[in-house]
């Protein structure tokens, strides 16, 4: 059975010597361009397997595959299928569906094209209730842990430039308080003061550390009286804050996409451009027949 998914719909753990065979799967909430291709696959239909699939259908076809745990299904296509997913990026369908790629990325076991998308929404993205807007990203579609990890970058982002207005100038006693009080009502300005917690923050970590980093801070004195103690340090600070900024990609992420990475590409051997065929596990065109014997035992 190509899916142990299915295998248990056809013949349940439940099932009594008994009862009636299971003859037919309800896919009535699946995709159905996806789930054709699947199918097809399944039943050798090589000629009428596509192949270049569109965004969505590669997604669709993600969705099923981690549902029914029939990633080794597609593998001969996967590399395919990718190129022509990555050479349509710059299309606008592509730029404003950045969770359906980066949840390709990850079902797939993409882990350079996942850390660099991952890294995007994290910083690109602005937060609206359920949608981080900016990019109109469904939070419901991202691997799970992503979004925390938006969370957590803007509030690294938020408390470390907060926490240079404590510290930006330590060379006079009556400078700091003066300097400090500038700094907040900058912050007022940008509604960030009182201090708000992440979740509160609507705009995206990059558009909030442009806010900050070009605010003026008001000092006392000439340039010169602050060369030593900080106070003309505030924009390199709060740069240097976005240059940190932690790698959302968790340990879960990197787990799941090497265990996939392994059914997709095993071995990692070289193809020539053409699919690994299912039947004999040798890489030539669709339209070509099997190799005999391609599989040659060892010399006995």
């Amino acid at each position: 059975m190509a899916s142990p998914v299915w295998h248990k719909f056809l013949s349940p753990p439940w099932m009594k010597s008994d009862d009636p065979p299971v003859t037919e799967i309800d896919f009535s909430e699946d995709d159905g361009a996806a789930l054709l291709i699947l199918l097809r696959i399944v039943h050798y239909q090589l000629p009428y397997i596509p192949k270049t699939v569109d965004l969505m259908t590669s997604y669709n076809i993600a969705v099923l595959c981690e549902q029914y745990d029939c990633l080794h299904m597609i593998s001969p296509w996967v590399k395919r299928w990718q190129k022509c997913l990555k050479d349509n990026e710059d299309q606008p369908d592509f730029r404003n569906a950045m969770e359906h790629k980066v949840y390709i990325y990850w079902a797939l076991g993409d882990i350079p094209s996942f850390k660099r998308l991952a890294m995007r929404i994290v910083c690109r993205s602005g937060l609206d209730g359920d949608v981080l807007d900016s990019l109109d990203i469904s939070r419901e579609i991202l691997p799970e842990g992503l979004y925390a990890c938006r969370i957590h970058t803007e509030n690294t982002v938020v408390n470390d430039s907060e926490a240079t207005g404590y510290t930006i100038c330590r060379g006079w006693g009556h400078c700091d308080l003066f300097t400090f009080g500038s700094f907040t009502l900058n912050l007022m300005a940008l509604e960030l003061w009182p201090r708000k917690q992440p979740q509160d923050i609507k705009i995206s970590v990059n558009r909030l550390s442009e806010l900050l980093r070009h605010f003026g801070v008001a000092r006392l004195g000439d340039d010169e009286d602050h060369g030593s103690c900080g106070g003309d340090s505030y924009e390199k600070n709060v740069t240097q804050v976005l240059d940190n900024v932690p790698d959302p990609t968790l340990e879960c992420h990197m787990r799941h996409m090497k265990s996939r990475h392994g059914i997709v590409f095993p071995g990692n051997a070289q193809n020539n451009g053409y699919p690994q065929c299912i039947r004999c596990s040798t890489c030539h065109s669709t339209v070509q027949e099997c190799p005999p014997n391609p599989r040659k035992r060892p010399a006995e």
